[in-house]
């Protein structure tokens, strides 16, 4: 005859136990001394205080509060939702703003277009816009490796700078380029009353309408 399993043997020994049948042998008898004492301790243990009440208006306070500040936001909300479009707009407007004074900000310092060709690609990439900020402003830039910029002045002329080259241009009242490092080669649009300068560490080099390369070794 097969034993049953530990877990159903103490099923049927707690099962006896309810029914308060007479303990079969002294391992149930064990059992079932167990089983009163637990019982009589449960009983004995005092239940915690506990208002339902108490909790019940809690409860209503906190549901009552959170619906309170979601009315106080609701304005808030609403008007957000009202001003988003407007905001987008206004975003928008700024961006074509900036942009527009890039642009003109180039034409005054009398360049047309500046761009990148990475020597392993044939197209024209265009440079960052803080790069173009920094040409447009006068300041020296320098050209990103494994690429040459190419440049297209108002009056015609137009540059090339090798990767690596650093340089900075000011067509205001004349015509000047100041080189610092690489290699250039300029295409000068010929004009007797504003000559085009190139200004290199060394000397400076005076053209009116003449193509040529300039290298700057440091």
């Amino acid at each position: 005859m097969m034993k049953q399993p530990l877990h159903n043997q103490e099923a049927e020994s707690y099962e006896r136990y309810r029914q308060s049948a007479a303990p079969r042998t002294e391992d149930e008898a064990q059992a079932f001394g167990a089983y009163a004492a637990i019982h009589a301790g449960l009983r004995n243990r005092p239940l915690p205080d506990f208002d339902a009440n108490e909790l019940a208006k809690r409860m209503t306070d906190a549901a009552t509060l959170k619906s309170r500040t979601d009315d106080s936001f609701s304005p808030f909300r609403a008007a957000w939702h009202r001003i988003l479009p407007y905001a987008s707009a206004a975003s928008i407007a700024v961006c074509l703003f900036v942009l527009a004074m890039q642009f003109l900000s180039m034409r005054q310092n009398g360049i047309a277009s500046a761009s990148y060709q990475f020597h392993n690609s044939a197209a024209e990439i265009d440079p960052s816009f803080f790069w173009k900020m920094r040409l447009q402003s006068g300041s020296q830039v320098t050209v990103p490796p494994q690429a040459d910029a190419q440049i297209a002045m108002t009056d015609g002329s137009t540059l090339r700078a090798a990767a690596g080259a650093q340089f900075s241009i000011r067509f205001g009242g004349e015509r000047r380029i100041r080189f610092d490092r690489g290699s250039l080669w300029v295409q000068a649009a010929k004009d007797r009353k504003h000559p085009l300068i190139v200004s290199t560490p060394l000397a400076d080099v005076i053209v009116t309408g003449t193509s040529f390369r300039i290298e700057v070794i440091p």
